[in-house]
């Protein structure tokens, strides 16, 4: 169950959005005395207060064209044939419960070869997979030590460690979407931008979404849309 729950929320952390069923633990924890039960909650207001979702910097890791900093994809990525996938038909995908894109990317997670994981890319999902969880623990009106409880661990390092299969998984998507971009050339811009917003949220002003998110995970997030209708063979905006 712990696992699901994890795999469920490292898979929408690209969506700057989780959801998650809580699992409570079969055992009690042991009493804790008052000065240990003082230290904890201390500790609790700390993390709350490091993992807070408002400041969550969603762009840090990015350039301002959508890449990871510093990164170049190719390097760790061995790419497979991406050119001429076998897409199932729409009526295959969805009696399977999934999508032309999320199989395209499934398909090339299994393909393509990936040496390593940067210690920024893992640094910063392992932070928004805490955020995520402190964040429906507020909306749960419970601390965040609480919600790791209910979902079967004591504190936020095991549930890195225990997330870390799905964690690198969520990094090696990354990677592969990186390395497609920079071997075909696709770069980002403002332009691309307002083009993505536009026909995939019949949005013109993402001004307030600039503000919350910050520019570079914007161009990140309309960057792998682009990449992933290149490889459908789509037009990348009509």
């Amino acid at each position: 169950m712990r696992k699901l729950i994890i795999s469920f929320l490292c898979v929408l952390l690209a969506f700057a959005s989780v959801s998650c069923a809580s699992k409570k633990t079969e055992e009690e924890n042991a009493p804790a005395d008052t000065a240990e039960k003082v230290s904890e909650a201390n500790t609790e207001d700390k993390q709350s207060e490091e993992l807070s979702i408002d400041s969550f910097d969603y762009s840090e890791p990015f350039d301002e064209k959508g890449c990871w900093k510093g990164i170049n994809a190719l390097e760790y990525v061995t790419l497979c044939d991406y050119e001429n996938i076998d897409i199932p038909t729409d009526e295959e995908l969805k009696a399977e419960d999934t999508n032309k894109y999320s199989y395209i990317v499934d398909y090339l997670s299994k393909r393509c070869n990936v040496s390593s994981y940067p210690d920024l890319m893992f640094d910063y999902q392992a932070k928004a997979l805490c955020v995520s969880i402190e964040n429906i623990a507020s909306s749960s009106n419970i601390s965040y030590h609480e919600m790791l409880n209910n979902i079967g661990y004591k504190d936020s390092d095991e549930l890195i460690e225990a997330s870390r299969e799905e964690i690198n998984e969520q990094i090696k998507k990354d990677l592969i979407i990186q390395a497609i971009a920079e071997e075909q050339s696709i770069t980002m811009n403002e332009d691309l931008l307002a083009e993505y917003f536009k026909n995939s949220y019949d949005i013109e002003d993402y001004s307030s979404y600039v503000e919350r998110y910050g520019i570079g995970y914007l161009m990140y997030s309309a960057l792998s849309e682009i990449v992933l209708k290149t490889v459908a063979g789509e037009a990348v905006f009509e």
